[in-house]
């Protein structure tokens, strides 16, 4: 999954700033400027409308555009700038669109000051803008670019106002006090898309120790919806006499006991809390204790469920080839074994582990 922020604002406002907090941060940075002086490069298509539409005057002695000498042409002459902007705002488009398609990282910043004007914004999944106090983006304006304040003040009023633009964005950033302050904006944003799109932590199955006696507790009570109680005492009391398996990432989230005995393995007390995570701790889970009733020669895997399991909780089991069977339809060893262990409001799942027999059952 990937996840695009669009980030405007007025000029002086703090974009780059921002941005590059972002990258730090882990984002991919693009700045739709830079994209622009790649695409306006000397012997590209634009380049070449760009002379076929404004002259030569444009360019340099060397025969690169001068961008100053563009900007005069166009700044006071709407006609003008929209003339360029048709020139220029599709191959910007269509570049960021290549980045972004060869791009492995889950987050992608692209800083341009009139992303809502382009296609860009059909690509953008939220949209920051950065706001500053008119007075600090003159002053620092002033301070970093070789320009008149009246020049600035022009394009200062030339630029969609910042209450309008904060109608339309999902997120605004203050950029008018302290870096840190910033910082801390930028980060808590960052933090709420990180949940959305890291990878997920790979699912870790280990056998259970004294140390996951309240997790799994925990697991039990919450998973089976409060029908079973279960404290670290009956949890600890169970590990004696059964062989438990715990799923975890960053903590333990699925559990299943289990038995072997005359060729059948016998799994119980499986469950997974928070329940959405089923398929992802439950089917690891279930492939480690089959591996290990394999390596021991076991024929069978009867699974025993409760009755009130839902139909999401039974179509699991079939997805990972477990199907619901009655005990007088076990043979005999099979069915011995399932009926020392299971409890009157028990169903059983079977899943064949072997095509064949490995010997008759003593």
């Amino acid at each position: 999954m990937k996840y695009v922020i669009g980030l405007t604002g007025n000029i002086g406002s703090g974009k780059s700033t921002v941005l590059g907090m972002l990258e730090q941060l882990g984002a991919r940075a693009v700045d739709a400027d830079e994209l622009v002086h790649e695409v306006m490069r000397k012997g590209s298509p634009v380049w070449r409308a760009i002379v076929d539409t404004f002259g030569e005057g444009v360019l340099t002695r060397q025969g690169d555009i001068d961008r100053k000498k563009l900007g005069s042409f166009v700044f006071d002459d709407h006609e003008a700038l929209g003339r360029l902007e048709e020139i220029v705002h599709p191959a910007v488009d269509e570049r960021f669109r290549e980045i972004l398609d060869a791009s492995e990282d889950s987050v992608i910043a692209v800083e341009a000051v009139k992303i809502t004007q382009s296609s860009l914004f059909t690509e953008i999944d939220s949209l920051w803008l950065v706001t500053c106090p008119p007075e600090e983006r003159l002053r620092r304006l002033l301070s970093s670019r070789d320009v008149n304040a009246e020049d600035i003040e022009d394009r200062l009023r030339a630029q969609m106002a910042q209450e309008r633009q904060a109608q339309i964005a999902d997120v605004v950033i203050d950029n008018g006090a302290s870096l840190e302050h910033t910082w801390e904006q930028v980060k808590a944003e960052w933090d709420k898309i990180w949940e959305q799109v890291r990878p997920p932590r790979a699912v870790k199955v280990r056998r259970a120790s004294r140390s996951d006696l309240d997790s799994i507790a925990q697991i039990i009570n919450e998973g089976s919806m409060g029908r079973v109680k279960m404290g670290r005492d009956a949890v600890l009391q169970r590990l004696f006499e059964w062989g438990y398996f715990v799923a975890s990432t960053s903590k333990v989230m699925g559990v299943v006991g289990w038995q072997a005995s005359n060729f059948v393995a016998c799994l119980k007390d499986f469950y997974v809390y928070p329940l959405v995570q089923r398929r992802r701790m439950g089917g690891p889970l279930l492939h480690r204790v089959e591996e290990e009733a394999k390596a021991l020669s076991c024929e069978v895997a009867l699974l025993l469920v409760d009755r009130r399991s839902t139909w999401r909780a039974t179509k699991f089991y079939r997805e990972m080839g477990y199907e619901r069977v009655r005990p007088q339809e076990l043979i005999k060893a099979w069915r011995e074994v399932a009926e020392e262990h299971r409890s009157a409001d028990e169903m059983i799942f079977l899943k064949e582990l072997r095509e064949k027999r490995v010997m008759t059952p003593i």
